[in-house]
């Protein structure tokens, strides 16, 4: 592997972006929630940066609603 990079195997994976490990798992067969990972031989490894990418992809931004009299 290279130096550079942390990968994450699905448990640690799943803990890090608070999901399940069958969440996981069952994106990788449906690619609903297109979570990025890597296939090497049998096992699946997360990039710890895609993650941190994946999970900046679906910050929401909020406005602050000012009601009147507040």
């Amino acid at each position: 592997m290279n130096q550079d990079k942390k990968y994450l195997r699905t448990p640690e994976a799943a803990s890090y972006i608070g999901l399940s490990e069958s969440t996981l798992i069952k994106d990788r067969w449906s690619g609903h929630l297109q979570i990025p990972h890597v296939k090497v031989g049998r096992s699946v490894l997360y990039d710890i940066g895609d993650l941190d990418a994946w999970l900046n992809g679906l910050k929401v931004n909020t406005i602050e609603v000012k009601h009147e009299g507040s």
